[in-house]
């Protein structure tokens, strides 16, 4: 009678032979294995910015991910910067990536308002210069690398040393110097706003209510400004300085500049588009926008105002008597001519 193999070794020839057999149901069935999914390290600059993968909110930087094998698309979002673009990578199965994602700072918003004709504005951290147009208002960006705000006009100067950080108000980092020159600046942004001035006292009117007396430092104001096109009017020892001031939806700095010259400002009010702004009979601007049109730095003097526009009655010019540092309005309201009829052909008899 021939001796049976040992336990143990049964138990192995068992082992494979089953291992064998289900490899073959495998074959036959055409079973695939399951893929094993990659792991993907993320981080992004900022920290903390939303990643998203493949349209899906996964977390925030750094973060561990888990995707299948194959092709997926990242992405990142954080407040006061620019959307990343979508950055695609495959990865293999069970196998491991890293993916980095930069974000760009969305600049501050910068806007001069001024008694100025002329100048040149200058960025320290950047190369830009950027020159001063005749009625005083200039809208730029600050980038993050700015490091002061420099202005320059005949002897006139202003430096104003500033401190810019993604989705903050922009910071004073220190007093804004000046020569020859009075200056008011408004900064805004995270649900705060901001009053400082380079001489006292002052008294800052936004949209006719007080919102500030300025007499030694600067003050926050009991509550942010909305975006949106703002009156700002400061009074001082008797003198006047009006200005209309935008306030961006990004954080920002508006710089008021006045070198108390003799100038005054005039706003024009139409109900259309297109139409032409003459002031005392010469044409000042080609064509306005229906609303408000806003023009600076006059020579103070009394003004005739009129606007015209083909296809329109052209209203009666009217007066205007323009202050120093103070912005008037004047309104006009143009009505669309009546279109001549037509005259009719005599018919000839019929013979």
């Amino acid at each position: 009678m021939p001796m049976e193999p040992p336990a143990a070794d049964r138990h192995v020839t068992y082992a494979v032979a089953i291992l064998v057999t289900v490899a073959a149901v495998l074959v036959a069935v055409n079973i695939k294995p399951i893929p094993l999914a990659a792991e993907v390290k993320v981080t992004a600059d900022p920290a903390g910015a939303e990643i998203w993968v493949d349209g899906r909110l996964e977390g925030r930087a750094p973060l561990q991910a888990y995707v299948n094998p194959g092709q997926h698309k990242f992405e990142s979002r954080a407040l006061g910067y620019e959307a990343s673009g979508v950055i695609t990578q495959t990865f293999e199965d069970g196998g491991s990536g890293f993916v980095n994602i930069k974000l760009k700072p969305i600049p501050a918003a910068l806007q001069i308002v001024s008694d100025l004709t002329s100048g040149s504005l200058r960025l320290e951290g950047s190369s830009n210069v950027e020159i001063l147009p005749r009625e005083g208002s200039l809208s730029t960006r600050l980038p993050v690398s700015a490091r002061a705000i420099e202005l320059a006009s005949g002897n006139i100067r202003v430096v104003a040393p500033v401190e810019i950080k993604p989705a903050q108000m922009p910071e004073f980092n220190g007093s804004v110097l000046t020569a020859n020159a009075r200056v008011v600046a408004l900064a805004w942004g995270g649900g705060k706003a901001y009053l400082t001035a380079s001489f006292s006292p002052v008294d800052v009117y936004i949209d006719d209510k007080l919102a500030a007396n300025l007499v030694s430092e600067g003050k926050m104001l009991p509550s942010p400004i909305a975006p949106g096109r703002h009156k700002v009017r400061l009074v001082s020892s008797g003198q006047v300085f009006e200005r209309p001031v935008q306030v961006a939806e990004v954080p920002g700095i508006a710089l008021l500049i006045s070198a108390e010259q003799n100038l005054g400002n005039l706003i024009v009010r139409t109900n259309v588009e297109g139409a032409q702004i003459y002031l005392d009979d010469a044409e000042f601007r080609s064509s306005s926008a229906a609303g408000e049109n806003f023009i600076g730095n006059l020579r103070v003097r009394t003004v005739m105002v009129s606007v015209r526009k083909q296809g329109y009655a052209t209203p009666d010019a009217k007066p205007v008597q323009l202050r120093r540092g103070e912005t008037l309005e004047v309104s006009f309201d143009l009505k669309a001519e009546e279109a001549t009829p037509a005259a009719a052909v005599p018919q000839s008899p019929v013979k």
